[in-house]
């Protein structure tokens, strides 16, 4: 199975991990990036996702894919949860979510395609 760059930028918590990458490298981009309610909505998003495909669905994944990808949620969500949420960060989710939206629909994509019906290409 190939994947393509598309395949890693599809997911908005790809999105959340790079940024908050860079927020805890920079401190000029502390100001700027302001993240608390974008990571809690990956955190909690990524829990939700999981819980349906796991118990609902009845769909399998290794445990070491599990295992690895809560820490990769889990991290940024603990280390971002200590900052109060401002209306900053509200502006803030709020803005990525529609450059999210649009950079989907740029690749004739929509969320339920990539969270929902794409998922099982990835199964196979």
């Amino acid at each position: 199975m190939s994947y393509n760059l598309f395949d890693l930028t599809m997911y908005l918590s790809n999105w959340s991990l790079l940024l908050f990458i860079f927020w805890l490298v920079s401190d000029k981009l502390k100001k700027y990036l302001h993240l608390e309610v974008l990571v809690q909505f990956v955190y909690y998003g990524f829990l939700l996702l999981y819980f349906y495909y796991l118990f609902l669905k009845k769909y399998t994944f290794s445990f070491s894919l599990v295992i690895i990808n809560f820490i990769i949620h889990y991290i940024p969500y603990k280390v971002i949860s200590k900052n109060p949420i401002s209306n900053q960060s509200y502006y803030f989710f709020f803005l990525v979510s529609i450059v999210y939206l649009v950079y989907l629909s740029i690749h004739k994509k929509n969320v339920i395609q990539v969270y929902f019906t794409d998922i099982k290409k990835y199964l196979m």
